[in-house]
């Protein structure tokens, strides 16, 4: 039993090592807008389970988070998976540095804002506000004393390359907890609205601030979500990593 269970690691040890031979990856600037919100588009509205489920339109999604991808595309904390054979992105990581206190970064005024320049028949209210949901007065279940924080946005992996280790190496790439202390960051916060990406924040050492059991959310026209979605989704989980 332990011979076979060697076997497997080694097994499962070589394929991650071979994904990541066929793949880099590299800090995204603003230059990369165009390419990062194609790719929401193509990619992340079809497979994301949120944008699966209720989301009707690609350029409504774009219209939402248009604003967020190019304020973290500045922030020096987003990266990009590229594969090496087609120089196809094929994942990110778009993540902001967010402070207690901020004006401009206050992401329920963003999202109010956002939210706003998307609402149209395209998407429901409650596909956009359970966007911006968990994030409600966030600030008062960080711990007191964090004052600044790395904010991953959006963390994803097209579908192909999924399960090869690329989304927990996209967790940790261009910031390790030492370098992000030496920055003055205390904490990571990152929300999850599949159950894969729920898991794999939890094996990393992020405690849940906040969950919503998708049946128990309803939106303000009274609107209604699923109770699972269909890739075994049933709650968001807001989650926070203290450095």
């Amino acid at each position: 039993m332990y011979a076979q269970y060697l076997l497997e690691s080694a097994s499962a040890t070589r394929k991650k090592s071979s994904a990541d031979s066929k793949v880099e990856y590299r800090l995204a600037t603003p230059e990369d807008y165009d390419i990062v919100l194609e790719f929401t588009k193509s990619h992340f509205f079809r497979e994301e389970p949120v944008c699966r489920n209720l989301v009707d339109s690609a350029q409504t999604l774009a219209t939402f988070l248009g604003g967020k991808l190019k304020r973290a595309l500045q922030s020096n904390l987003s990266a990009l998976v590229i594969e090496k054979t087609t120089g196809e992105l094929v994942g990110y990581r778009i993540a902001t540095a967010v402070q207690r206190n901020a004006k401009i970064e206050d992401w329920e005024g963003e999202n109010e804002e956002n939210t706003n320049g998307a609402r149209n028949p395209a998407m429901s209210a409650s596909a956009l506000e359970v966007f911006g949901e968990p994030k409600k007065n966030v600030w008062g279940c960080i711990p007191e004393g964090v004052d600044k924080i790395v904010r991953v946005e959006l963390l994803f992996v097209r579908k192909d390359h999924q399960n090869k280790g690329i989304e927990k190496k996209l967790m940790k790439v261009f910031y390790g907890n030492r370098k992000l202390k030496e920055e003055g960051y205390e904490g990571i916060l990152s929300d999850a609205t599949s159950i894969v990406n729920q898991k794999l924040l939890a094996k990393d050492g992020f405690e849940p601030l906040k969950e919503l059991l998708l049946a128990d959310f309803e939106a303000e026209d009274g609107s209604k979500l699923p109770s699972i979605f269909d890739n075994g989704t049933t709650k968001l989980v807001l989650s926070f990593k203290r450095l």
